[in-house]
Formats: C-alpha cells, structure tokens, sequence
C-alpha cells in the first residue's frame, strides 16, 4: 500500500467524525526498537566467527472502531531494518526498492446475540499459553492470520467457545485452488474453555492443519493435533500462593510430506508466588516427541513421531541462546526435546521487574552419531542457558526492555551442528545473545462516544 493511499485514508476517517457519532474511534501507534548483539543464536558460534551487530523498528498505527453492533480494527506496520535501503547514491540513501508497509490486521467483529459474535479478517490469534498458535510478538513483523472466526463468551457461566477457520491461495485461480507446498494451506480449529472461579479454567483445543502435496493442486495433508491446557492461579488475576500450567497434546493424521504421524507434547511449569506477587519461583518441564533411532523396525520408522509446534511461540519458552533447538525437524533431527528449566521474576518497584531462566536441554530420543565414531548414539545432553532480562515502564506508553542469553552447548549438540575450528576439531566459541528494546505506544486520537 503507498503511502499517499495511507494519508488519504486517515484524513476521511478524521473528516467523517462529528458530534453526532454514536460510537468510539481511536488512533494509537507503536514504535518499537530493538538492538540485538548476537553471537550463537538458531546456529552455535564457531571459534573464529564475529559478532552480528544490528538494530530493527517497527512502526505501527491502529484505527479502532467501536458501535453497537459491531468493533473493527485496521492496522499497518512498517518493519525494517537499519540501513536496508538499496537505494542510493554516492551523496544519500533514497528509499528501500521493496514496499515495506503492510497490513498487520484489518478485521470488522460482528455482535450476533448477547453472547456471541463473528470475526472475519485478518487478526491475531493467541491461546492460553501460546504454545501453538500465537501471535508470535517476539518478531519484529508479529504474526497474524487472515481467518474467519465465531466466538461463543458466556461469562455467567465461565465458557467461551472459538471456532475458526482459514483457507490461503496465493492467487485468483479460474480452475483449482494451487498454493505452496511449504505454508499453511489451511488451519481449523475448535477451542473450548472453562472457567472455574478466577484461578483456575481448563480448555480444549482440536487443530487442522493442512499443506498441499507437493506435485498436486487438490491432495491436502492433514495434520490432527488435539489436548487440554490447565491453568490455575497464572492467567490475568494472579494472586500469591501456588500456580501451575500444564499442557498435554498428540499429534496424529499426516505431515506435510504424506507421512502418518504418532506425536505428543507435555509441558508442565508449577511455582509459588509471594511477598504481594513481587516474588515468583517456578519449576517445569518441556517435552517434545520424536524419532527413536534405537527402533529400526519398519513399522515404527514409517510413522513419524516428531511433534510440530505449529504455530507457537518459541522465544519465550526455550531459551534465548539456543532456541534453535526447537527446530525439532532440522537441528534436533527429529529426536525429540527434553527441557527442564527453572524460573524467577523478582518486581523491584511498580516500573520495574527482573527475570531469571536455567535451561537443561536434552535430546528425548537416541540419535544416531554421524560425527562421533567411538559412539553408537549421542549422549542426550544438549547443554544448558541462562536467560536474563530487565523491564522497566516509564509510563502506561513507554518501556524499555533488555535482555541477555549465555548458551553453555554441550559436545553432543557442537557435533550434530557440526562445528568446528580451524584444526578440524569439534569445538565452538562463546554463545551470547543480548538485545535492548524501546517501545512507546502512543494514542494520537480518541473519539468518545456522544450519548
């Protein structure tokens, strides 16, 4: 979208405002920019590479509308990089040849009956935990999803039930429905939850998601994942005393290539909190199924036991450092996650807080060692990380954020990576990750409602 189309836009929102309008406009932004220092991240340094240096910004603006029958929301956001610019001259730097501006969500929420609406556009989806579909914050980009969406919210008796459903093509097609063999042709799911009193609520989830096979326009593999989130005293309303989440999900249908799949996650996290919710201390356990090089049956190597964490977060959950280890498929292998960790947030005033993460990572299957001769399989070891981060809130529209990661990777996970130094031996250098974060969220404009 050009710019010029942007500012015209804004001017006959503002134009169409007056003192008879029965309803609420706002415009607010984010401006959100972030430096990362990285050396080991998605890949374990080697002994002699450098230190990448960069620093990212998105830009956003929201027009959010609100009437009796209906809410909507229509978002931009620009996000680049510092410098990326390619086009130039010797004397200044004259624009980026790419278009970097783009619609982050542009939804209307219909009111249906007292308790239910209709949702349809492009918006971002978040579940319980974010374990399989979120809106992916940690990316500068974010992510979200162009679906249709009933949702069901009975708040006197504490269920809600969302039903959406997706369907992508990359084109008008007059015959067929070709997309890409490698992005979600499709996502459907049904979500039910259940809220027991303010601490605890339970929900189910089912999830379809869908690719095309490759060399055919019409043959969809489908992938089943189905489970139940337990939540008591960590959603919205924490309160001191005892918290837990867990999760518990299996994977079943095909992959992406055609394969049958047999997989299943189980996370679980309880702690304490106290000291008028300043201090929290938890514990908890990651596992994440995969192929067990140990089995060489044939009915067993023809299913694939690797769990897809689909849509979900991972930055947040799996360590700084090393989080490429959740590229269960390609820098696991295949042989599936152990994580254990343990946690501490410490709130040092009402602006500022401190948060501390140990990771023990570990393979949950033998794999084969390809690039150790003296052994059979790895040892599961994978190595461990510290995460680190500060928060302060200068106001309810700005707040800075830094964080740092030391990635401590064991022989095993230097040698599946297969990094070595200059004599040929397995070795790596030191794995950090440290980034800095400001992020204003002003609002430029709000229209209340005129009764």
């Amino acid at each position: 979208m050009q710019m010029k189309n942007v500012k015209l836009l804004l001017i006959l929102l503002l134009a169409g405002l007056s003192s008879s309008v029965f309803a609420q406009f706002s415009i607010t932004g984010e401006f959100r920019t972030r430096t990362d220092i990285m050396h080991g991240f998605k890949k374990i340094a080697a002994v002699d590479s450098e230190t990448a240096f960069f620093t990212s910004q998105r830009s956003r603006i929201n027009l959010n509308y609100k009437a009796e029958k209906y809410t909507a929301k229509f978002s931009l956001q620009d996000v680049r990089l510092w410098g990326d610019e390619d086009v130039y001259n010797a004397t200044g730097v004259v624009r980026k040849s790419t278009n970097t501006i783009d619609v982050f969500e542009a939804w209307v929420d219909l009111k249906l009956y007292k308790n239910s609406s209709l949702k349809i556009g492009r918006q971002v989806l978040n579940y319980d935990d974010g374990r399989l579909i979120s809106g992916r914050n940690w990316w500068q980009t974010g992510m979200s999803y162009d679906a249709l969406l009933y949702k069901y919210n009975n708040k006197e008796s504490g269920l809600s039930i969302d039903f959406g459903l997706t369907l992508n093509n990359h084109t008008e097609n007059l015959f067929g429905n070709d997309y890409y063999t490698d992005r979600m042709k499709t996502m459907d799911y049904l979500y039910i939850k259940k809220s027991f009193g303010d601490k605890l609520y339970i929900s189910l989830m089912a999830i379809g998601s869908g690719y095309q096979k490759v060399g055919t326009t019409s043959t969809i593999y489908m992938t089943g994942t189905e489970g139940l989130h337990v939540n008591y005293n960590a959603g919205t309303k924490v309160e001191d005393g005892l918290f837990s989440k867990v999760n518990l999900f299996v994977q079943n249908g095909k992959n992406s290539t055609g394969q049958d799949v047999s997989a299943n996650m189980f996370t679980a996290e309880v702690g304490y909190r106290l000291m008028d919710k300043k201090l929290a201390i938890s514990a908890g356990v990651d596992y994440l199924s995969g192929n067990d090089n140990s089995d060489t049956t044939t009915a067993y190597n023809e299913i694939d036991h690797t769990f897809s964490l689909l849509y979900g977060g991972r930055f947040p959950y799996y360590g700084g450092n090393l989080c490429q280890i959740v590229v269960n498929d390609k820098n696991l292998k295949g042989a599936g996650l152990m994580n254990p960790y343990f946690k501490v947030s410490y709130k040092l005033s009402d602006k500022a807080s401190v948060n501390f993460a140990f990771h023990m990572n570990m393979l949950a299957n033998n794999l084969t060692a390809t690039n150790d001769t003296t052994k059979e399989f790895y040892d599961k070891n994978l190595g461990n990380n510290i995460d680190l981060s500060f928060t302060y809130k200068f106001s309810k529209e700005v707040m800075f954020k830094v964080g740092g990661s030391y990635g401590m990777p064991s022989d095993t996970f230097i040698r599946m990576q297969n990094i070595t130094n200059s004599d040929g031996d397995y070795k790596a250098g030191t794995n950090y990750y440290t980034w800095a974060m400001l992020i204003i969220k002003p609002t430029f404009f709000v229209q209340k409602e005129n009764k």
